[in-house]
C-alpha cells in the first residue's frame, strides 16, 4: 500500500526490523514475538513478517511514500482503539519453556489440534468444511508444499502424513503448529497466536529437545514432562502452565434485580 519499489523489498524489510524506534514509550529495536514475527509465504523467498500496529505506524512515518499521512492516521487510530497497555505476566518466560517441553509430545500436539478444530466448528455452525485450507493458510504451508520439499530432499513420500513429513523436515514446526492451535483454542486472534507460536518454537529450539511420540510409552523424555502440564494441555484446564496466557475476561455489569412477580415467572 505504500507503493515502494518492489526491487528494494528485501533490503527495506531487513532494515525495518533492525532499526531503532520509539515503541511503548522507550527507544529500542523491535523484539521478536513482541513487535514482529516471521510469516511463512512460499511465494516470497525474501521473507515476510507479521508486524504489530505500533511498529507498522513507525515504519510508515519513516517511509518516503506519498500515502504515508493517510496510513499513519489509520494506524494511529487502530493503536488508540485496540492496544490497551498490558503488563506482561512475570511467569510468562517460564511458562513458554514449559509449554515448549509439553508440546514436544505428539499426544499434546494432537489434543491442541482437536481443541482448535472444536472452536472452528462452533464458529461455523458445527461444520468442519474448509478446516484444512483454513489451517494451511494460518500455518503458512500446505500438505502439497511439504511433499514437494520432502521430494527435493529425496524423502520417500509413500503413506506419510503432514505430521510424519514435518518430523523429518522440521520437527520444531510441529511444536509451533501445536502452540498456534492451543492459543487459537484459548481465544487469541490469529496474529497473537502466530507470534506466541514463534516464541514457543524458539524456546523449544533453545532447549535442545526433540519431538517425542509418547503414545507408545516408555520414553524418558515424555516421563520428564509433569503429568499436570499434559493434563492442562489436553483438557484446557488452566493451571501453572496455561494461567499466564489466559486472556483477561471483561467485567460484566451486575444485572438489576427483577421485580418479585417477574422473578417468580
Amino acid at each position: 500500500v505504500l507503493e515502494l519499489p518492489p526491487a528494494q523489498y528485501g533490503t527495506r524489510v531487513r532494515r525495518w526490523i533492525r532499526d531503532v524506534y520509539e515503541l511503548d514509550g522507550e527507544l529500542r529495536r523491535p523484539e521478536h514475538g513482541r513487535d514482529f514475527a516471521p510469516r511463512k509465504v512460499s511465494s516470497n523467498p525474501a521473507g515476510d513478517y507479521y508486524l504489530s500496529l505500533l511498529l507498522a505506524l513507525q515504519i510508515v512515518l519513516r517511509s518516503n511514500s506519498r500515502h504515508k499521512v493517510k496510513y499513519a492516521r489509520h494506524l494511529k487510530a487502530l493503536c488508540a482503539g485496540t492496544q490497551p497497555e498490558v503488563q506482561p505476566h512475570p511467569e510468562v518466560a517460564r511458562a513458554l519453556t514449559g509449554l515448549a517441553r509439553t508440546l514436544a509430545l505428539v499426544s499434546c500436539q494432537i489434543a491442541c489440534e482437536q481443541h482448535h478444530l472444536e472452536v472452528y466448528r462452533r464458529r461455523n455452525r458445527d461444520s468442519a468444511a474448509g478446516w484444512w485450507p483454513y489451517r494451511a493458510q494460518l500455518l503458512g504451508y500446505t500438505l502439497e508444499e511439504l511433499r514437494r520439499r520432502a521430494a527435493q530432499r529425496g524423502i520417500d513420500l509413500r503413506r506419510k502424513s503432514a505430521r510424519a513429513l514435518l518430523l523429518l523436515l522440521d520437527e520444531a514446526e510441529l511444536v509451533r503448529a501445536a502452540a498456534i492451535d492451543l492459543f487459537m483454542a484459548l481465544g487469541y486472534d490469529a496474529a497473537h497466536a502466530l507470534a506466541l507460536g514463534e516464541a514457543v518454537r524458539a524456546a523449544f529450539e533453545a532447549g535442545g529437545w526433540s519431538v517425542c511420540d509418547d503414545r507408545a510409552g516408555g520414553n524418558i523424555f515424555s516421563a520428564a514432562v509433569p503429568e499436570r502440564w499434559i493434563h492442562e494441555v489436553c483438557t484446557l484446564e488452566a493451571g501453572e502452565l496455561l494461567t499466564p496466557f489466559l486472556l483477561p475476561v471483561p467485567a460484566t455489569p451486575a444485572r438489576p434485580r427483577a421485580e418479585p412477580a417477574r422473578e417468580a415467572v
